[in-house]
């Protein structure tokens, strides 16, 4: 079935987009067409020569189950126990968190270290996938803080109004395989339909 209708989209290094529609829409395929995930059966996508993207899985699968929070840090960076440790601190993740396999923490912490380690793997361009799907209030929280201290681009589809009020600025619909571009946060796209 066709996803999306020809569409021109450009995004600009910093910009924050969320990518909003009913269910089934076919949202998470033109992201995961986005990201490289999956390949267009027509047109093109481009990145820029410093784009380095970091895909955020709605299912995890990206996270080695075998490895303890902490491991998974030090394989992504040259930090001491202490230095991953603190690094897991600063996104709400305690020691014992950082002792145990990946396999084992809940969705909340889960998502928290998926992010974590696509920042510490070096992505300027995060796209992700219901990152606030599973997770708990202080999750969120946690993980919206996160995201507002990144310093680079965000393309997120969620169904959570008050994320992409607070992390997007820019809105993306697609509905009955039209992609509309909305140039403010899920508010305005809600209070300016005919847009």
């Amino acid at each position: 079935r066709v996803i999306a209708r020809p569409f021109d989209l450009e995004i600009r290094s910093g910009e924050r987009i969320g990518l909003v529609g009913p269910n089934g829409a076919g949202k998470t395929t033109l992201l995961r067409v986005l990201a490289g995930q999956a390949t267009p059966s027509s047109g093109t996508v481009r990145l820029g020569p410093a784009v380095v993207l970091g895909w955020y899985a709605q299912e995890q699968e990206n996270l080695p189950p075998k490895l303890t929070a902490i491991e998974f840090i030090r394989r992504l960076q040259p930090y001491t126990e202490q230095q991953a440790i603190s690094f897991l601190g600063s996104l709400q993740l305690d020691r014992d968190v950082g002792m145990t396999q990946i396999g084992r923490l809940s969705g909340g912490e889960k998502a928290r270290l998926q992010i974590a380690g696509l920042i510490l793997g070096g992505a300027n361009f995060l796209v992700l996938d219901e990152p606030t799907n599973n997770l708990d209030l202080p999750a969120i929280e946690a993980l919206e803080t996160a995201l507002e201290d990144f310093p680079g681009t965000i393309l997120a589809v969620s169904h959570d109004r008050y994320f992409l009020e607070r992390i997007c600025s820019r809105t993306l619909e697609l509905r009955d395989g039209n992609l509309r571009d909305f140039p403010g946060n899920f508010a305005w796209y809600d209070e300016h339909p005919e847009n």
